[in-house]
Order: C-alpha cells, then sequence, then structure tokens
C-alpha cells in the first residue's frame, strides 16, 4: 500500500465535537473536504480547514508543523497553511490537529496554471525565503532532504513496477543524480514535499502553498523538484535562473523529481488520478534534461 492505512475514524462529527471543545469562535458548517496521506481535511464554514491526522506517524509530523510554521510563515514570501489553532488530543481523538485558513484556489494537480514564467517566479522566490538555515531543534526527515542514496532503495523497489521504457527514463536520470556531489552545506529549512498537490493555484496564479507536515532541515534540492513537475523548459530554466542553484544541487533535484514521478504512478492508480497526468508532466520534462544531466555526471559538462 502506498497509502498508509489510518488507525483512528475521523468524522464530521468528530471534528464539531473539536471545535467546540477547544475553539468555539470558529464554529461553522462541517464538511469533509478530501483525505491525503497523512491528513484528513474538511472544511469549517466558508473560510476554514481542519487538518486531522490519520495515523501516528501524522501525528509526528502534525506536532512539527505547530511547533515550526508558526514562526517561519513571517519570513516567506507566499501565504502559507501556518495554524490559527494549535488543537490538541482529547478522550475522542489521539492526535494533535490544526485549524487554517482555507485557500479559494485548487491544487496544482487539478489546476492549469496559465502564466508558467510568472509561477516560476513567483516559487523560486519562495524556496530562496525558505531555504536558510535551520537551528539545532529543527525536525530532521528519514526520507526528506537526506543524501540521495539513502532513498536508492525506494526508488530500486519501486521502479519494477512503472512501464519499462518509462523505468529506463527514471533510472537514467536517477542514476546521474546519484553521481552528484552531495551536499555539504548547514541544513536549511526545507518544505519537504513540494509536489502539485501542496502548490495552490487560482485564477491560473500561485496564491499559497499548504501542507508543511515534511518541514525539516537537510539538503533543499528535495524541493526543487516543481522545476519538473509544474514547469516547460522554458519557465524552469527562468526558475533556475532566479534561484541560483549550484550544478550538483540541480542534478540531485532531478533525482528527486525522478523518485517523485515513480511514487505519483503508484498513487494515480489507488487514490488520486490527477497525479498520473504529473507523473507524465514530470517524466516528460525529464526526459528534455536527461542528456546533459548524464553529460554533467560524466564531468562533460561543468
Amino acid at each position: 500500500m502506498v497509502v498508509p492505512a489510518a488507525d483512528v475514524e475521523i468524522t464530521e462529527d468528530l471534528v464539531v465535537r473539536l471545535i467546540d471543545e477547544q475553539c468555539p469562535e470558529f464554529r461553522g458548517p462541517v464538511r469533509h473536504e478530501s483525505s491525503g496521506f497523512d491528513n484528513v481535511l474538511f472544511r469549517v464554514g466558508a473560510d476554514y480547514m481542519a487538518r486531522l491526522p490519520r495515523h501516528v506517524t501524522g501525528d509526528t509530523l502534525m506536532r512539527h508543523e505547530l511547533r515550526w510554521l508558526p514562526e517561519l510563515a513571517g519570513t516567506m514570501s507566499l501565504p502559507v497553511s501556518a495554524p490559527l489553532v494549535a488543537g490538541r488530543p482529547s478522550r475522542d481523538y489521539p492526535y494533535a490537529w490544526s485549524l487554517v485558513r482555507r485557500f479559494e484556489g485548487t491544487a496544482a494537480d487539478l489546476a492549469d496554471i496559465i502564466d508558467h514564467d510568472a509561477v516560476a517566479t513567483k516559487l523560486a522566490f519562495f524556496l530562496r525565503s525558505l531555504h536558510h538555515p535551520s537551528p539545532s531543534d529543527a525536525p530532521k526527515s528519514p526520507v526528506r532532504g537526506v543524501p540521495l542514496t539513502d532513498r536508492h532503495e525506494a526508488f530500486a523497489h519501486r521502479i519494477a513496477a512503472v512501464e519499462p521504457r518509462d523505468a529506463q527514463l527514471l533510472t537514467r536520470v536517477f542514476e546521474a543524480a546519484l553521481a552528484a556531489a552531495t551536499y555539504e552545506g548547514p541544513p536549511l529549512w526545507m518544505h519537504g514535499d513540494l509536489h502539485p498537490g501542496n502548490v495552490i493555484i487560482a485564477g491560473g496564479d500561485l496564491v499559497g502553498v499548504v501542507d508543511f507536515g515534511d518541514l525539516n532541515g537537510g539538503d533543499p534540492a528535495g524541493d526543487l523538484v516543481a522545476a519538473w513537475m509544474l514547469f516547460d523548459e522554458t519557465s524552469r530554466a527562468l526558475f533556475f535562473s532566479l534561484y541560483q542553484p549550484p550544478a550538483d544541487m540541480v542534478r540531485r533535484a532531478a533525482g528527486w523529481a525522478a523518485l517523485f514521478a515513480v511514487f505519483f504512478i503508484e498513487i494515480s492508480l489507488e487514490t488520486r488520478p490527477t497525479y498520473g497526468r504529473v507523473a507524465r508532466h514530470t517524466m516528460t520534462q525529464l526526459a528534455l534534461d536527461a542528456g546533459w544531466l548524464e553529460d554533467s555526471a560524466r564531468g562533460l559538462h561543468p
């Protein structure tokens, strides 16, 4: 299973009770919105969203978000899903939860971007505003912000289920990324899960970034996957010209994009069909760059 099983039942009635008990000033009609890897989302009134972890790992991620995101939100160049309420466990529900302001928009896997260059510009400056040194007590993730070699086993395990032609491309890109120099700088704050499902689009424009459960300090290359998952060749070049990553970071980022593509193929077959479109777009864009990524790995380009 790609999506972890829930270990707690979460209903609209539960959300109503939690709000009545802990933040009655936010009372309003409650309606289930969606369910993800780690959280179940409920719309509360017209303006808010309740996010409740589905399992114990989601609780850990939620606590990271509740601890750090309010502090970081003011430093970022785009609106983010900072918690308005830090929900507590109750006798009916064992985990921390949050109430956030609802964005008027749609996740990028469900929406069309009108001006890719404008979105690329906004996202590059957003990441530059986020990627600064994290403190020693910042969360450390075992799967995000780590050396790409730590994810080789996960890639090798899942690539066997991918169509041979796609598997060949993704393997080429991932192996070129493994040959890149490892990150030697200080751990930087990173979103950790910056794929189209966590990027909000309204009117074709980028209006916010959500779901900071994987917020951690590490190698920021993993956040640059958006260059292939969201953009075309022209807007990707603009994105990199504004963010200005070293060449080895771009190569590592392409490897992370290949890994995300494998995950998205799997998820599209299980729970979210639109992720199949994202995986296909990512692979198309990686194919455009595969040649120079491999040449760079062989030292043929600086």
